[in-house]
Order: structure tokens, then C-alpha cells, then sequence
């Protein structure tokens, strides 16, 4: 299973992992893709990951690239 699978496969279990869902911040974003999904995933990853959940309208990404 790729990276964007276990990811959308994740998605329904972060309304109770997550404080604060649907609105996170990218730090816990990326901190719960690397301790839940695959701690391998690296920024490059993970910006790639989050332009595909939103072209499939799984979430909404907004100031991506202002940490």
C-alpha cells in the first residue's frame, strides 16, 4: 500500500486523534503521517501527498507552503 492509500485509509480515524480536526496545522500534520503512516515520508512526500488529497477533495489545504 502506497502512501496516499494508507493515508486516505487513516483519514476517518483523525476526528479522534487529532485536537483540533478538520483544521491542523502542517507541523501535526506531518508528525502524525510520519508516526501513523510512514515515518519515511519526507517533506517532499508529504507535499506531494497533500496535493493529492486535495485534487481527490479529501481535504483542503490552505497556505501550504508558509510554515
Amino acid at each position: 500500500m502506497g502512501l496516499l492509500e494508507a493515508t486516505v485509509a487513516a483519514l476517518p480515524s483523525w476526528t479522534h486523534v487529532l485536537a483540533g480536526f478538520p483544521v491542523v496545522r502542517w507541523p501535526t500534520f506531518a508528525e502524525y503521517i510520519r508516526s501513523c503512516v510512514n515515518i519515511l515520508a519526507t517533506e517532499c512526500h508529504l507535499h506531494e501527498l497533500i496535493c493529492q488529497l486535495q485534487l481527490m477533495g479529501q481535504v483542503s489545504a490552505q497556505n501550504l507552503f508558509s510554515f
